[in-house]
């Protein structure tokens, strides 16, 4: 009995390589055009993917495939790709003609640019900051903070733990000029500076110059932080708010005229003092802050645009 099932132990390793067949397939793809031998052409198992080679500078390719239902598929960029079901076992070998085929693509428009216009828009030295780019970023108590954002660029960094300035290349925080809307804005911080004076919401894009610096910024000797608020919509009203752990926010935009003239309202405030107001110790603190972004938006013409900005922070 021993003899017999060490004798079936020993078999069971040799029966799936008697089971299973292999078969090789020889061949050689030529171009339709011409009959010229194609070199480099991928020939795949269509049923095993991983089974693939591809033709050697006469044309001439060979590949093993299993026994069963196969598909040989012959590919070559610029050319249309052959399926070709195989016979086992193979009588003879292969002579593949593959021809060009039609490639089709999206529509590319070109826009031309002068030389004028290349100088005109000029920007060496300058980082543009998406605010939808900021709840990427890890945020202090869920206050999103566009100027701890700068402080995670190149050649920017922190002027302190819990401050709100920021230092460029080697600068200080008063060598930095802040425009809010073309208006420079001081002292640009809330809590002491533990945060920036600028609620998000209400703001669409801001630029860096640490570089090469515009004429029309002046006063600033390291770097110039341009920042520009959001102009309301003029087809619909919209109305939103959040509330977080420090504060509050609600905003309102919507049309005046549609079509022709907008306005958006943005007010954030917090709500520590509040909370203050349970204990005995602190129930006369007035620690808070709030600020209201607003702006009015009027289209006299497709190029032009008059805007009024109202900015109030405490």
């Amino acid at each position: 009995m021993n003899k017999w099932v060490l004798l079936l132990f020993l078999m069971f390793p040799v029966l799936p390589c008697i089971a299973q067949s292999e078969y090789v397939i020889r061949g050689t793809v030529t171009d339709g055009s011409n009959g010229k031998p194609m070199p480099g052409v991928t020939v795949s198992n269509k049923e095993f993917s991983t089974n693939g080679v591809s033709t050697d500078a006469e044309g001439h390719f060979l590949i093993t495939v299993p026994e069963g239902t196969q598909t040989l598929l012959f590919s070559f960029m610029g050319y249309e790709t052959f399926e070709q079901k195989v016979s086992l076992p193979p009588d003879e070998a292969w002579s593949v003609t593959l021809f060009e085929g039609s490639q089709h693509i999206d529509e590319v428009v070109v826009v031309l640019r002068s030389a004028r216009e290349r100088l005109d828009n000029v920007t060496i030295g300058v980082e543009k900051i998406e605010i939808s780019e900021m709840a990427k970023i890890p945020s202090l108590l869920g206050e999103r903070d566009i100027i701890r954002s700068l402080q995670l660029l190149p050649g920017v960094k922190s002027e302190g733990d819990g401050s709100s300035g920021f230092q460029v290349r080697g600068g200080t925080a008063v060598q930095n000029l802040i425009v809010l809307d073309d208006a420079t804005i001081y002292n640009a911080g809330h809590l002491m500076g533990i945060f920036s004076t600028f609620n998000d919401d209400a703001l669409t894009n801001a630029s860096l110059y640490k570089g090469q610096i515009p004429a029309q910024f002046g006063g600033a000797v390291s770097s110039v932080f341009d920042i520009h608020t959001k102009t309301g919509n003029m087809d619909e009203y919209k109305f939103n708010g959040s509330i977080g752990l420090l504060s509050a926010k609600v905003n309102v935009e919507g049309p005046i005229v549609p079509g022709k003239a907008s306005f958006f309202v943005s007010a954030r405030r917090s709500y520590l003092d509040m909370f203050m107001k349970l204990t005995e110790d602190y129930k006369d603190n007035t620690m808070n802050f709030y600020d209201i972004n607003a702006k009015v938006n009027y289209k006299m013409t497709d190029n032009d645009h008059l805007f009024i900005s109202f900015f109030y922070r405490s």
